[in-house]
């Protein structure tokens, strides 16, 4: 008998779902979790201890504990949230006693579709808060269909979403779209529904669409609140509502914004169409106008030159989906203005009334820049900036914030730099007292709260810290101060790379490990903690580390019984090296490495070294050839 006939046999009793927040890099002492628990991680990053097994916890990850198992987290640099489902599960005596129980094992998986398992218990989690008979009821059906979702999705591997064509990822995030526009979504939420980084989302998106996903949302949520106005007498707050928007008034702009005219001259433009018989308001029109065959390149805009393979991979989303989000339609068009037609005066009073806009922006010294957020208005020379991640990139231009979360501000590299900076924490209290005139974010969720204090902007995070100041330059206005930076920078990273690269003998390579003497261990790749030693410094990766670590998610944990498949000749253990140093050459894995029996193994402060801003990061390299140069003097 498996698993999947005992869970049909067992009698079930849910005992409580609760939602949890842990604060980034904390360390949460070890309790006792008295019965059997999934714990289903939302987002964030963090060690977690399961009794004697760690697990490396980033983004969207499911776990089971069986009863009286003890659970400890160490939060990173991140926040973690995650749902704590826990169940008694009592087997029939009859069944053979020699068979396994699922109820008390450890295990991870990470879903194939998360959202299916996050809808699950968030009704579960409404559920929780009634009394009354029925509900008890109600949760235990769903915790059948949890169960149900969860052995279904234990049996796919998580290769099968990574798949090389972009194409099914995009529809699966559409198909999502479609079924919950009428609910918040970001472009964190998104990629966490379809388990993967928001990064790897946008640039899917913009290989197969030339668009961002936010960008997609857009088009399908304005194409629903024209279809209500066009058939329906309801207000625009319960179409605001209806399509996502909770601000009437952040909907009007977004609307006037995404096609030219504001929804009470749209409304009225469908009143006349409706007397006249015509049909002007493509928006809502859902026949294509246009042949859609892709080397037809005049019907679709394209210009003599310009390549069409995005069009040949725009169609190979359903027909229905690209209707359904108006952008078949906006691939036919000529034009980014829905309502335009030949001779329009009101198209064209837009038009100037818009020149103008820029015209007296100008006057009163601000300027208005692209950025992923869409077009946003500026200051020119802006003075009290607030931001929440970039502040050692604000330094590095020579720009002092006034404000920025005081994590961010402990960087030891930072030491100096950042007294005055007031830290703002996640209280949008103090950044409205602190009267910024603009704010930087990283943080998609955060901007429509920033942008009612002040202009903001999202700076998207790089894997490459370069194209970040970059960003920060332009919207500063400072490109020529960024282009300077990133000049210098370059120079003093590439000899002390030229110096790091001279220490390592040609042949040897380097591992980057995290936790120190444990049962299982972190690799680490070119992200995190590797960042500086790989991307920076270039220094040689180990060879089935290089062959098995996925670029989109640089680490994986491994158990020490196969640490020497993966250990390089030379080798860095990121540690919390206030409260811990380990004894390798006693170990008896550890010890038999090559890189601990020559005196090439070096504890880092894998608090240190997770920071990555342009000045850490610069700090981490110059630590690192230090470590290795006296490492060399040590040993000759």
């Amino acid at each position: 008998m498996d698993f999947i006939s005992i869970w049909q046999y067992a009698e079930i009793q849910v005992i409580d779902i609760n939602n949890c927040y842990l604060s980034p890099h904390r360390k949460i002492p070890a309790t006792l979790l008295p019965t059997s628990s999934f714990i289903f991680i939302r987002r964030g990053n963090a060690q977690l201890l399961l009794d004697e097994q760690v697990f490396s916890v980033h983004a969207v990850q499911l776990f089971h504990a069986g009863p009286n198992s003890w659970i400890e987290w160490h939060t990173g640099k991140e926040p973690v949230e995650y749902i704590i489902l826990t169940y008694e599960a009592h087997i029939n005596s009859n069944l053979p006693s020699e068979i396994g129980s699922p109820f008390d094992v450890i295990y991870r998986i990470f879903p194939s579709n998360p959202a299916i398992l996050h809808d699950i218990l968030g009704k579960m989690l409404e559920l929780i808060k009634e009394k009354k008979s029925i509900a008890k009821f109600q949760i235990k059906s769903l915790f059948y269909q949890w169960v149900s979702q969860v052995l279904e999705q234990k049996q796919i591997s998580t290769e099968q979403i990574n798949v090389s064509s972009p194409i099914p990822l995009v529809t699966r995030a559409m198909e999502y779209m479609l079924e919950h526009y009428a609910e918040p979504i970001s472009l964190d939420s998104l990629a966490t529904a379809m388990n993967c980084s928001s990064g790897h989302l946008s640039n899917r998106f913009k290989q197969v669409l030339d668009r961002g996903p936010i960008d997609c949302l857009i088009h399908l949520r304005m194409k629903k609140a024209s279809r209500l106005m066009a058939e329906t007498p309801m207000s625009l707050r319960s179409i605001a509502t209806a399509t996502g928007y909770q601000d009437v008034y952040y909907f009007s702009k977004a609307f006037k914004k995404h096609t030219g005219i504001s929804p009470s001259v749209f409304r009225k433009r469908i009143n006349e169409d409706i007397t006249s018989n015509q049909k002007i308001y493509d928006i809502v029109d859902t026949e294509p106008r246009c042949y859609i065959e892709n080397d037809n390149r005049y019907q679709y805009g394209v210009e003599e030159g310009e390549s069409t393979i995005m069009f040949n991979k725009h169609f190979a989303i359903p027909a229905s989906l690209l209707l359904a989000f108006g952008l078949l339609l906006g691939a036919c068009s000529s034009t980014n203005n829905t309502f335009s037609t030949s001779g329009n005066t009101d198209s064209s009073k837009e038009s100037t009334e818009k020149q103008q806009v820029n015209t007296a922006s100008a006057s009163t010294k601000t300027r208005i820049i692209s950025t992923a957020n869409g077009d946003v208005e500026v200051p020119s020379n802006p003075e009290r900036i607030v931001t929440d991640y970039y502040v050692g990139h604000l330094l590095a231009l020579g720009v002092k914030p006034i404000g920025a979360q005081g994590l961010y501000l402990q960087s030891p590299y930072l030491e100096g730099k950042t007294d005055g900076i007031e830290d703002i924490g996640d209280n949008l209290e103090t950044i409205v007292s602190l009267k910024p005139d603009l704010i930087f974010t990283f943080n998609n969720k955060n901007v429509e709260s920033y942008a009612k204090i002040a202009p903001t902007v999202l700076i998207t995070l790089d894997s490459d810290v370069r194209e970040e100041v970059r960003q920060i330059g332009y919207a500063l206005g400072k490109e020529d101060v960024a282009a300077a930076w990133e000049k210098e920078f370059n120079e003093q990273i590439a000899s002390a790379r030229t110096q790091a690269q001279a220490l390592i003998p040609e042949g040897d390579t380097v591992t980057v490990f995290a936790g120190g003497i444990q049962k299982t261990i972190t690799v680490y790749g070119e992200g995190y903690t590797g960042k500086s030693i790989y991307n920076e410094l270039k220094l040689p990766m180990q060879e089935n580390v290089l062959k098995e670590i996925n670029p989109e998610q640089p680490w994986m944990d491994i158990s020490n019984e196969v640490l020497r498949d993966y250990a390089g000749e030379y080798i860095f253990v990121a540690v919390d090296l206030k409260s811990e140093s380990y004894d390798y050459a006693s170990d008896s894995i550890w010890g038999t490495l090559q890189a601990v029996k020559e005196n090439k193994l070096f504890e880092i402060d894998g608090y240190r070294f997770w920071f990555s801003d342009p000045i850490s990061l610069q700090g981490q390299v110059y630590d690192i050839v230090d470590m290795l140069s006296e490492r060399e003097t040590e040993n000759q």
